[in-house]
Order: structure tokens, then sequence, then C-alpha cells
């Protein structure tokens, strides 16, 4: 899963009364690294720390009735090394493994 692009989605309900409060938070916790939040199809957050909490007013990406909530989770393999090689020491990198792909 740590190699390649994963997603998942939901969607919920708004009614009038709703749009009419000062903010709607979404609030996540544990998001696992890399991830890119959608409502609607808008970007509104990317995680990078799954020991964050992340919170968003996502009021103005809300519409009347129907709303899709995705998190777009990137793979992390490209990601660590690349910070990895930012690093003033070494990070001992993971050991090769049998892999397969049906």
């Amino acid at each position: 899963m740590a190699e390649c692009e994963w997603q998942i989605a939901s969607t919920f309900e708004i009614n009038e009364q709703m749009l009419t409060c000062p903010a709607i938070e979404l609030d996540l916790r544990f998001v696992d690294t890399l991830a890119q939040i959608r409502i609607n199809g808008l970007a509104v957050a990317d995680c990078d720390n799954m020991f964050r909490r992340y919170r968003v007013n996502i009021l103005q990406y809300l519409v009347e009735g129907t709303n899709r909530v995705e998190i777009l989770f990137h793979p992390v393999a490209e990601e660590a090394k690349e910070r990895a090689e930012t690093l003033p020491f070494p990070v001992p990198g993971r050991r090769a493994t049998t892999r397969f792909r049906i």
C-alpha cells in the first residue's frame, strides 16, 4: 500500500439550516502519513503527519443536499526517500522483499 495511491470516500447530507452555521469542522485524527482531503472534489487540506490532529472549516465547500468527502492517500516510499536525503545523517532503508502483484 505504501507504493501506490489509494482513496476512500463517503457521502453525507447537509440541510439548509446547517449552512447557516458559522462553521462546520471536519475533524481528522491518525490520517496515515501523506494524504489530501477533498470535499466535493475540492482540496481542503493536506496531511503529512499521522500523529497530528487536523481540523478544517469546510463550510465554504458544502452544498445543500448530498456532499462527498474523499481522502486520497499518496505513496510514501518516494517521499520518505526524498526526506531522508535532506537529513545530515543516514537513514536505514527497508530490506528488499519479494513482492507479488495480482
